[in-house]
Formats: structure tokens, sequence, C-alpha cells
């Protein structure tokens, strides 16, 4: 009766260890590696991160502590994180909303600060001419779209069929992929890098390509 007992026990005390791991969650780690750039790509060397605070579950907690210079061990992933980043450098760092989703995350932090260039106003920032070789090139519609390289900024823009241009107001200095569309056809894009407010663009096109046929406050990239 007494191995009975004993044999009992040991099955019931055996259930519950294994019920106890099994229901004990395994916390998903990331490895985060941050890369601090200014709004032209430039990489920057005097930066501290000031915080990494989850804006999820757990709302509030700083995970500055688990960061060895840009590189933090241990986050928690599939969670949202508000980063700090102060830099020696003023057209760098600055607050970013960041997802990390994998088990060794790379996130670029790049950012433009407003140092005095950006002027409101009904005025544009940059004003893009097209000139075609053709007048029927531009009648199926044609738009230009500028996307942020390293800022997370887009904005699009229809050239006028009268004035053959067309206007973007919320554009800052850095690095943009420019593209150029007719219909549903990309006729070219260009790496261009805007410098101040009150830029000109000339693009001539000939069929499937374009040029920069003169411009003031931007340039090509790498120029």
């Amino acid at each position: 009766m007494r191995i009975l007992r004993w044999l009992s026990l040991a099955i019931v005390s055996g259930l519950g260890a294994t019920f106890c791991i099994q229901s004990a969650p395994q916390q998903k780690a990331s490895t985060v590696t941050l890369r601090v750039l200014d709004s032209f790509g430039k990489p920057q060397s005097d930066c501290h991160l000031r915080e990494f605070v989850l804006l999820d579950e757990g709302r509030g907690r700083d995970y500055l502590d688990h960061f060895t210079g840009t590189v933090g061990r241990d986050i928690p992933y599939g969670l949202t994180y508000r980063a700090h980043v102060k830099c020696a450098d003023q057209r760098a760092g600055g607050t970013f909303l960041v997802s990390v989703g994998r088990s060794d995350e790379f996130l670029v932090l790049a950012s433009w600060l407003n140092l005095g260039d950006y002027v409101t106003g009904p005025e544009a920032r940059l004003t893009v001419a097209v000139r075609p070789t053709q007048e029927t090139e531009l009648t199926n519609g044609a738009w230009i779209k500028l996307v942020g390289a390293y800022v997370d900024r887009t904005e699009v823009d229809k050239i006028n069929s009268e004035s053959h241009t067309a206007r973007f107001y919320h554009v800052v200095p850095g690095k943009y992929l420019m593209m150029l569309f007719i219909g549903d056809r990309v006729i070219c894009t260009k790496q261009i890098e805007f410098v101040a407010a009150s830029a000109n663009l000339e693009l001539t096109i000939s069929g499937q390509s374009c040029n920069m046929a003169s411009q003031t406050g931007v340039k090509l990239a790498d120029q």
C-alpha cells in the first residue's frame, strides 16, 4: 500500500512539474542595432541613446540599460518603442518610434531638425519644371513623387498641364529619390539633394529618359 501511495504522489508531482514547465512562456528577445544618420545619409559617430522606452504592454519601461553604445541585447520583440538619440551634430538625432519584430533587428534613425531653414507659408519649397520634347508626352497625365532616402517623408504632385510644373511644400533638406510618371509608366528616376527652400529644378524628357537641365537649391546626389 505504501508503495502504491508513493507511486501516486510521484505521478502527481511529475504532472505538476510538467504543467509548470509548459505554462511558463519563453520571452522572445532581440538584439537591436541602431544606425544614426543625418538627412543626407552622413553617419553620426558622436551620438548617445538617452532612452529606449516600451510603448506597448509594460508601457513606460526603459530598456536603456540593455544597450552598450548603439547595440541593445535582450530587447523583447514584437513591440513598439520610443528611442531618443542625442547627437553633437543637431541635424541628426531626435525622438523616433520604432518597432522591433525580429530576433536581430537593424534600425536606421535619421531625421532633420528645424534649424532655421523651414519656411512656412503659401510658397513652394521646391518647383520642378518639366520640358517635354513633344507636347503629347504629357497629355496622359504626369506626376512626380519625392521619397526621402533617409528621412521618413513622401510628397506627390501632379504636373500642371499649362505650366508643366510640379510644386512641393513640405520637403526638408536631405537626399530624395525623385520619380517622374506618365500614366502608369515610370519615365525616369533621379537621386537629388534638396539643400534650401525656394529651389527650382528643370527636367527635360525625351521618350523614356530625362535629364536635369538646370537647378538652384537642389543638385544631383553625389555630384
